[in-house]
């Protein structure tokens, strides 16, 4: 039997009658077709652990129906899934890793559990409380937090192991949750990582080669000496520096010769 709104309402008011302090609002409320999964699963007699994806709350379906709304297939193929009574409603975005989403995320869908006999609220917010402590525990500088798909694998380890003792060892839905809570199950599975290290790459391209500025510039236009004034073309600062000290030597040495000449005594 597929459900209505009326069915969600009178499913909401007898939550609320038994849990009056819940705050129990569009953002935490479960979608009508997530509620009608959960039903099913309840009147079958066996629980299955469903993907993050698909635990919307009345405000993501809202929110992802928004999206869809941009092109006129998406909100075509959601008129004819809705007519046809089928409902494939999933979260169309990256999972949140914010500790509220996840929270929020459990919160749905213990929610669900309740409003339709699937275990008590007390039960279920003790697994939360359980799995968010350990979702965010403070790391050191040398590990991480799991991300929110690591969060979703172990949720799914936990959770599969609940429904295999309800199913096969005859616990109720309330026992097989205390009992993962008491041994701390999900302590093995939501610990912090190590981070991992990225080395530099290593350039093995050999290094270019590039011109020197000096020659680039002093190559190819006339150019005058500062001191001389005599012009000299095609030379780099090298080249100047080397022709500079040739014509100091060859001036040293001639001003040499004429005090060497000047101080010769003369014959009478």
């Amino acid at each position: 039997m597929r459900l209505s709104e009326a069915d969600r309402e009178r499913l909401r008011a007898g939550f609320l009658s038994k849990f009056p302090g819940v705050d129990l609002h569009s953002g935490n409320l479960p979608s009508l077709a997530y509620l009608q999964l959960i039903m099913s699963q309840r009147k079958g007699g066996v629980w299955s652990w469903t993907p993050w994806r698909k635990i919307l709350s009345e405000a993501a379906v809202n929110e992802v129906k928004g999206r869809k709304k941009e092109s006129k297939r998406g909100e075509l193929l959601d008129l004819l899934a809705q007519t046809a009574g089928i409902d494939d409603s999933e979260w169309d975005l990256d999972l949140p890793s914010a500790p509220y989403k996840v929270f929020l995320i459990l919160q749905v869908r213990a929610h669900a559990f309740v409003m339709v006999g699937g275990g008590h609220l007390a039960t279920w917010m003790g697994y939360i409380n359980k799995f968010m402590g350990h979702y965010q525990r403070k790391v050191g500088l040398a590990t991480r937090a799991p991300s929110a798909s690591e969060a979703e694998e172990a949720d799914r380890t936990v959770l599969s192991e609940v429904f295999r003792m309800v199913f096969y060892d005859g616990y109720t839905l309330d026992d097989a949750l205390g009992v993962v809570c008491e041994e701390d199950l999900l302590r093995c599975h939501l610990i912090p990582l190590p981070k991992l290290v990225l080395k530099p790459a290593v350039n093995d391209q050999p290094p270019i080669k590039r011109k020197r500025v000096a020659d680039e510039k002093g190559s190819g236009a006339e150019k005058k000496s500062p001191v001389s004034g005599h012009s000299y073309g095609g030379f780099g600062t090298l080249q100047f520096l080397a022709l500079m000290g040739r014509a100091h030597v060859q001036v040293t040495a001639g001003v040499s010769n004429r005090i060497a000449k000047n101080c010769q005594p003369q014959q009478p």
